[in-house]
């Protein structure tokens, strides 16, 4: 087992760049990092298993307790997280289905998973949106920040059980004002509302993936979140050869709009969250 440093970088986006549809997120993790640190990405690491030489496997894992597996053989997972069972704590563990059962079985952990969840990578490219999207759709400026904040801590409260608010509310709204600045986040406002919203945080040469993607419970079953997406992705695939969401299996509405805008199943995916 080693934790890859700045050195490896390039080694690493190549060995991601395998499967790249599963592997946005973490290509954009690298994409955002910068030269020159003593560390691949702050407040995180990268551990690997290699086989001759050559990556076998890795987990990402950050100081908030987020933890992403990888490998094209999920078995190679198994003495990397062997190595590391004392100081793997993940709070949340989401990946490839197949890797992250491996790394939740093999860490043999004790407590209860407060949600254990079957979701499912989809993949839309350039030429596939099948919808146009709403005129109104733009990118959200600092103007927008109390409401897109508001919004996005009732969308985690909803998918996740836990209002980020209770948690740590400057931190929180810091990361919604960040994404905002950054030009990652996306409204489409109504009045003294957004009838939809949602994030692309993470965004590199590969792709871009959506996330957070919310709709008020009032203006529901109204098409806002087909024409609030729609106009998203327009916009996205200005840029990116492709965008990519992942959604929880059971939400059929949700995978219901995402097939009809022209998204396409790819990867299981498992969201575990302790």
């Amino acid at each position: 087992m080693i934790e890859l440093k700045p050195e490896d970088k390039e080694r690493l986006i190549a060995f991601l760049r395998t499967n790249i549809e599963t592997n946005i997120f973490l290509l954009s993790v690298l994409d955002s990092s910068e030269p020159g640190r003593a560390k691949l990405v702050p407040d995180a690491s990268f551990y690997a298993a290699e086989r001759s030489g050559t990556l076998a496997a890795l987990i990402y894992v950050t100081s908030g307790g987020l933890c992403v597996p990888y490998a094209p053989n999920p078995s190679d997972l198994k003495p990397l997280v062997r190595s590391l069972r004392t100081s793997l704590r993940p709070r949340l563990l989401v990946g490839p289905r197949a890797e992250t059962d491996v790394v939740w079985n093999a860490l043999n952990n004790p407590a209860s998973a407060r949600l254990f969840r079957r979701h499912r990578l989809y993949v839309l490219r350039t030429g596939q949106l099948a919808s146009g999207g709403h005129p109104g759709v733009r990118l959200a400026a600092a103007r927008d920040l109390d409401r897109a904040a508001h919004f996005a801590a009732c969308m985690q409260s909803e998918e996740l059980g836990l209002d980020p608010r209770q948690v740590d509310q400057n931190r929180f709204r810091h990361r919604v004002a960040r994404l905002i600045a950054n030009e990652q986040f996306y409204v489409l406002p109504l009045g003294d509302t957004n009838a939809f919203q949602a994030s692309a945080s993470a965004q590199c040469v590969e792709g871009a993936q959506v996330e957070a993607v919310y709709v008020p419970p009032t203006l529901r079953g109204r098409g806002w979140g087909r024409q609030g997406l729609a106009g998203m992705c327009e916009a996205l695939l200005t840029r990116f050869p492709m965008v990519t969401l992942h959604v929880n299996e059971e939400n059929h509405s949700a995978v219901r709009l995402y097939e009809r805008l022209g998204f396409v199943a790819d990867a299981p995916f498992r969201l575990i969250s302790l």
